[in-house]
This record gives C-alpha cells, sequence and structure tokens, in this order.
C-alpha cells in the first residue's frame, strides 16, 4: 500500500479527516483499520490496537474489516 510506504503521515492526517467527516460504519471501520495499519508501520503498537479494537466493534463494519482488526490485534502488521 503505497501509504503505508511513502508518506504514512498524510496517509493518517486523511484517514482523520475522514472519520471527522462522520462517515457510514463500513467508511469509518474502513478508516480505522488503515489507520491502525499506520500506526502498526510506525511502531506505535497500542495506538494500532486501539484502532483495531474499535473497527471490528462498529455495528456496520463488513466482515472482512472484521476479520482484519481481529487478526491485527492479535499480531502486528506487516508491510
Amino acid at each position: 500500500m503505497a501509504v503505508l510506504e511513502r508518506d504514512p503521515e498524510t496517509g493518517d492526517r486523511l484517514f482523520r479527516k475522514v472519520l471527522e467527516s462522520e462517515p457510514d460504519d463500513e467508511t469509518r471501520s474502513w478508516s480505522l483499520l488503515y489507520l491502525a495499519r499506520l500506526a502498526d508501520s510506525q511502531g506505535e503498537r497500542d495506538q494500532a490496537v486501539e484502532f483495531y479494537k474499535a473497527a471490528s466493534a462498529l455495528q456496520g463494519a463488513p466482515d472482512t474489516v472484521r476479520q482484519a482488526a481481529q487478526k491485527g490485534v492479535a499480531q502486528a502488521f506487516k508491510k
């Protein structure tokens, strides 16, 4: 993913901006998942786990997000 490899700061800022726009739960869950992966890629494991848990807790989160988030809680995301 280009955001993880090239400019994680911009990616973080943009995903947070999405969250500020109060999107539906599906979009919110994807944004939280990618924020978690960005945090993991930057060595911020505690923050990553918080984002993973938040993503999987949303009622409208797709199963793919829930599964990826549960995997992320169990093991740090690898690029």
